[in-house]
């Protein structure tokens, strides 16, 4: 039996299909569209933008790794949007809501939560507390609505070459293994050489995201040491 990695990608344009170089991710890499399992390519269905995504670099990358035989992402990311847009009540809720009635209507199990996403809030100066609030509220609806996998919370908040110590603290609060809650790879590493402009990354960018992403979901999947 194939071994599947199922991503369900939440937040905004970095994760969704604001690259440079769209491309085709080849053998064993799927994403969901109209009900079916279908070759990813960039753009992917779902997500906003209509340039290249990390995640068909990530894909070949997590196979030659050995880590899984295929990987199937779920992207819903959307371009220049606030942790609050996912919450409930936001005007991303009811999006989100059936990004998730979707997968479980066509009985997906999603192995890991991917969240990236801070720049916008960075940008019109959230306070740090309400960020915080805005994705516990965000996790507790996924919650609500069954999806009980494993939520990995990146470190995004570069803006313009400076980050955000208040947003990316908060990311760092929320992370709780006891919560199926868990830290993710840290953009905010990659600095100007890694970005097309102030925000998004270029190739190289996105090139350094994936590897990120391959060695986060390697351990993550590695047995715990005696």
């Amino acid at each position: 039996m194939k071994r599947r990695l199922s991503l369900l990608v939440l937040g905004q344009s970095n994760v969704a299909n604001y690259g440079p170089e769209p491309r085709a991710a080849g053998p064993g890499a799927f994403t969901l569209y109209q009900g079916g399992l279908v070759p990813m390519h960039d753009p992917l269905p779902g997500a906003a933008g209509d340039g290249g995504s990390v995640w068909t670099r990530f894909a070949p990358k997590a196979v030659a790794a050995g880590i899984c035989d295929e990987v199937v992402v779920v992207c819903a990311a959307q371009g220049g949007v606030g942790a609050g847009q996912w919450a409930p009540g936001g005007n991303l809720a009811p999006y989100l809501a059936n990004v998730l009635a979707h997968v479980a209507h066509v009985g997906l199990g999603i192995t890991y939560v991917v969240w990236h996403q801070g720049e916008r809030d960075v940008e019109v100066s959230t306070p740090a507390d309400r960020y915080l609030d805005n994705l516990n509220r965000v996790i507790a609806s996924l919650r609500v609505a069954g999806m009980d996998a494993p939520v990995f919370v990146c470190g995004a908040t570069y803006v313009d070459g400076a980050v955000s110590d208040a947003i990316r603290d908060a990311q760092r609060k929320i992370v709780a293994p006891e919560r199926g809650i868990f830290e993710g790879p840290d953009t905010d590493l990659l600095g100007a050489a890694y970005r097309s402009d102030g925000v998004h990354l270029n190739g190289d960018g996105q090139d350094a995201f994936a590897d990120m992403l391959v060695a986060t979901f390697a351990a993550a999947a590695a047995p715990a040491s005696a």
